[in-house]
C-alpha cells in the first residue's frame, strides 16, 4: 500500500501538483491481498472506443484524480466519507487502445477482484459501455443487478451508425440479450431508470451494490 501523503506529514495535506495522483490523496494499491478490511476501492477504466461522437473521456480518470479535493467533511451533511469509510484507490483497468473486447475483459477483471474482497467498486470512466463490464463482474458473482441509470439520453439503442456495441447501446446490451452473460439464470438485471413508470427491483432480488460512472 502506498500513502502519497507519507512525505508531507504531519501537514494535513500535498501540494495538488506533487506527489503520486489518486483519488482525494487516498492510499494506492493494485494489490488484491491488500483490499482486506477495505470499504470502497476506486478503480479507473480510461477507454472510449466505443463512444459515437467527442471522444476524450479516456483521459477522465486522470483528470478526475487530478481535480479530486483533498478529504473533509461535506458542507451540507458534515459527514467526511473519508474519515468513516477506509477507501484505496485500486487504480487502472488495463485497457489496450483500439480493442474494447479485451479493454472491457481487463475492466471486468479489476472490478471482480474488487467485488471478490467483499469491496464496494466505484468506477471512473470512460464512456458508458464501461457500465456493462463492471456490471458482468457483479452479476457473475452475486446475481441479477439492479441498475439506476441517470443519463440524458436512455442509451437503449440497439445499433448507432450502425454498430451494435457502443455507448449509445448500453442498456439494450444490459438488457434481454444480456441476460444469459449476466446472470446465467431465468432471472434478468433490471434497469431501473428514475421514473415514476418504472419500478425498482424489488428488496429481496437486491444484490451488493456497485458505483460507476461514465465521464461522457
Amino acid at each position: 500500500m502506498l500513502d502519497p501523503q507519507k512525505r508531507w506529514r504531519p501537514l494535513p495535506d500535498k501540494p495538488d501538483y506533487a506527489g503520486f495522483l489518486s483519488f482525494g490523496g487516498v492510499p494506492l494499491t493494485q494489490e488484491p491481498t491488500e483490499l482486506t478490511g477495505v470499504d470502497v476501492a476506486i478503480v479507473g477504466a480510461p477507454t472510449d472506443d466505443l463512444v459515437s461522437d467527442r471522444p476524450g473521456t479516456r483521459f477522465a480518470p486522470r483528470a478526475i484524480r487530478s481535480a479530486s479535493c483533498p478529504p473533509g467533511p461535506h458542507l451540507e451533511a458534515g459527514i467526511d466519507a473519508f474519515a468513516a469509510l477506509r477507501i484505496v484507490d485500486y487504480g487502472d483497468a488495463p485497457v489496450v487502445p483500439a480493442d474494447p473486447a479485451a479493454s472491457h475483459a481487463a475492466i471486468e477483471r479489476i472490478v471482480g477482484e474488487v467485488v471478490d474482497a467483499g469491496v464496494l467498486p466505484l468506477t471512473l470512466g470512460g464512456d458508458h459501455s464501461i457500465t456493462e463490464p463492471c456490471i458482468a463482474a457483479i452479476a457473475e458473482r452475486q446475481g441479477p443487478v439492479g441498475l439506476i441509470h441517470f443519463d440524458t439520453h436512455t442509451d437503449t439503442g440497439r445499433e448507432v451508425f450502425g454498430v451494435t456495441h457502443s455507448h449509445g447501446t448500453l442498456m439494450f446490451c444490459c438488457g434481454p440479450c444480456a441476460r444469459s452473460r449476466l446472470a446465467s439464470s431465468s432471472s434478468a438485471p433490471t434497469s431501473s431508470r428514475f421514473s415514476p413508470r418504472r419500478s425498482p427491483q424489488p428488496t429481496s432480488q437486491r444484490s451488493s451494490p456497485t458505483a460507476s460512472f461514465a465521464s461522457c
